[in-house]
C-alpha cells in the first residue's frame, strides 16, 4: 500500500487529499482540503500524524510536496511547471 496525494487545482481554491493506493484498488485516505479557505497543510498533518503505520519520513516528503504545490499555486496559479517537477500526483483540472 502507498500514499498518493492528489491535487484539485480550481480557479480560486487549491484541494488537497491523499488517497491509499495497492496494486489493484484506489480508496480515498482522506477528504479534500481547500487552501487558502482552510489551512490544508495543517489538516493533512493532523491526519498524518494519526497515522502511526506511516513512516515519518514519508509524512515528511508528503508535508513537503504539499507545501511545494501551495507555494506554486500562490506564485503561479499554472499546473504546467509542478506537472513537471512532480509527475506522480494525480493533478485534477477544472475549468470554468
Amino acid at each position: 500500500m502507498t500514499i498518493k496525494l492528489k491535487v484539485l487545482w480550481l480557479k480560486n481554491l487549491l484541494g488537497v487529499a491523499l488517497d491509499q493506493r495497492s496494486t489493484t484498488t484506489v480508496s480515498p485516505f482522506t477528504a479534500y482540503y481547500f487552501w487558502p479557505k482552510t489551512d490544508a497543510w495543517e489538516q493533512l498533518r493532523l491526519e498524518l500524524e494519526s497515522k502511526s503505520w506511516i513512516k515519518s519520513e514519508e509524512k515528511i516528503v508528503i508535508l513537503n510536496t504539499i507545501t511545494d504545490i501551495i507555494e506554486d499555486y500562490s506564485q503561479n496559479r499554472n499546473t504546467k511547471r509542478i506537472k513537471q517537477e512532480i509527475p506522480e500526483i494525480e493533478f485534477v483540472e477544472v475549468s470554468d
